[in-house]
């Protein structure tokens, strides 16, 4: 069975999929954001656009793109705050490797969220400048082994 993308611990059946397959519907912004990275990774961008309320929602070019330059690696959770019954923010740090220049990255940002006819959306977000892992930090992966023996390298 195959662990979660979005680094939960669970395996990805019993986590992302039945919220990417709508069988189930993410029942917090945190829940959201875990399936949102999870849907980057296997390249879903019909779940990415249909999770997006904002005024400029991607196109399935532009996910194309990213999907073909980035290797996703692991996700980190920092908070996760309910303003009220209905907003929300996560932040986070998605970590990649660019797939042409094989350079580590992160994604940091601090996510809104909206909860609209009981459904969660993402709507924006602030970008933040990632901390990249100490040599002796673990992995940004999640493999269990220390960030200089992994992706690192």
């Amino acid at each position: 069975m195959t662990d979660c993308y979005c680094g939960s611990g669970k395996r990805y059946i019993d986590c992302c999929q039945p919220v990417h397959q709508q069988h189930q519907q993410a029942e917090t912004a945190e829940q959201l954001m875990r399936a949102r990275y999870s849907a980057y990774c296997i390249a879903n961008d019909a779940f990415i656009i249909s999770t997006h309320k904002a005024d400029k929602v991607p196109t399935r070019e532009e996910l194309q793109t990213i999907f073909d330059n980035t290797h996703w690696l692991g996700l980190t959770i920092y908070q996760a705050n309910s303003i009220d019954a209905n907003h929300a923010q996560v932040e986070f740090c998605a970590w990649f490797k660019d797939k042409p220049s094989n350079k580590l990255d992160g994604l940091r940002e601090r996510s809104d969220f909206v909860r609209h006819e009981g459904l969660w959306y993402y709507t924006s977000g602030q970008q933040r400048t990632p901390q990249p892992p100490g040599r002796n930090d673990s992995c940004v992966c999640n493999s269990g082994k220390k960030f200089k023996k992994c992706c690192g390298r």
